[in-house]
C-alpha cells in the first residue's frame, strides 16, 4: 500500500527492510539501515506518538539519525506535556 501511495511522488521513498528482517522491529534499527543509503532522513510519526517517544528504544539516537516530523490533526488536543522530544520535533498540520 505504501508503494502505491508514494510511487508518483519523486521526493518520497519506501523500504521493505522491516518486512525482510522479520521479527521485532525497532525504529532506531531501521533508521540505522536507512542512514547507510541516505544522508538525510525525516521520520514521520503521529501526534499521539510524540508523548510516548521518550519510552521508545534509543530515542536520542533516533534524533541523531533523522528529523522527527509530527503530523498534527485539527482535532488534536493540546499537548499533554512538553518534553525535550516535543521541542525538538517539527509539527505539520494535516488537512483533517
Amino acid at each position: 500500500m505504501i508503494k502505491l501511495a508514494v510511487d508518483a511522488i519523486p521526493f518520497f521513498d519506501y523500504s521493505d527492510i522491516e518486512v525482510k528482517k522479520g521479527g521485532i522491529s525497532y525504529s532506531v534499527d531501521t533508521l540505522r539501515e536507512l542512514k547507510k543509503q541516505y544522508s538525510e532522513l525525516e521520520f514521520i510519526i503521529g501526534y499521539d506518538n510524540i508523548f510516548s517517544f521518550s519510552t521508545w528504544k534509543e530515542p536520542d539516537e533516533i534524533l541523531k539519525l533523522a528529523k522527527i516530523i509530527v503530523l498534527k490533526r485539527k482535532s488534536s488536543h493540546p499537548p499533554q506535556f512538553e518534553d525535550k522530544y516535543y521541542h525538538l520535533a517539527v509539527f505539520v498540520q494535516t488537512r483533517e
